[in-house]
């Protein structure tokens, strides 16, 4: 028999690699939502975080990746591949009284859609406060499933259990209402409670939520978290 090369050795060890990620692959979820509070849409932001950490899943955005001298679609596209689901709220594509509708979103839905073709596998949800306003505004997305939130957090939690429903970590809604209520006592005393006043939207503030969020999942789940400090 003949011996092993280091070819051999190294492609092992690449394959290895890939098992070892694959789990984080697989929880990773790319957010594509409105940053800013009209209509209190904060609440909605912090309910998809506290939503998916619930789910066992984990919050990405392209609010924690610096530019490095790249274009902002290229940071968000480069994210994008890296997570095995996307969650696209488009919320903002209406035409209100002094504001135009917003484009970003349904671009980067476009950018997910591409991706649901490559390998490995993407999946792309996507939501709304009216589910009929997609359909008028966006008909070439007939045939998808638009999940309906109404604006609401709650909204948003009960529009997560559906959208993921499949998914292998059930959990209860009551259980991530209570992961959103202490998400937003955290964001209450560490955003509006400092001065000068902080985002929820700061690269590092989403950060931490999502680390604290991660944590009280953990303990609703029956895991030692930040709640028992």
């Amino acid at each position: 028999m003949a011996p092993r090369t280091s070819e051999h050795s190294d492609a092992r060890e690449r394959r290895a690699d890939r098992r070892r990620n694959r789990p984080r692959w697989n929880r990773q979820v790319f957010l594509n939502v409105p940053f800013d509070d009209i209509d209190r849409y904060e609440d909605c932001f912090l309910a998809y975080i506290a939503g998916l950490a619930g789910l066992a899943l984990l919050p990405r955005s392209v609010l924690e990746i610096p530019s490095a001298g790249r274009d902002r679609l290229s940071r968000i596209f480069h994210l994008m591949r890296k997570c095995r689901y996307s969650v696209h709220d488009l919320s903002r594509i209406q035409l209100r009284a002094g504001r135009y509708p917003r484009f970003n979103m349904p671009l980067e839905l476009g950018m997910a859609t591409a991706l649901t073709i490559s390998r490995p596998a993407h999946d792309r949800y996507v939501f709304a406060t009216d589910f009929r306003l997609v359909q008028q505004v966006a008909s070439d997305l007939g045939g998808i499933d638009v999940y309906e939130h109404r604006g609401r957090p709650q909204g948003v939690l009960a529009a997560l259990t559906n959208a993921f429903v499949h998914h292998r970590h059930a959990v209860r809604l009551r259980e991530l209402t209570i992961i959103r209520r202490e998400l937003r006592r955290w964001a209450d005393i560490n955003c509006r409670g400092t001065r000068p006043r902080r985002s929820v939207y700061e690269p590092a503030v989403f950060r931490d939520m999502v680390l604290f969020a991660t944590g009280l999942a953990r303990e609703v789940s029956g895991e030692p978290g930040p709640l028992s400090r």
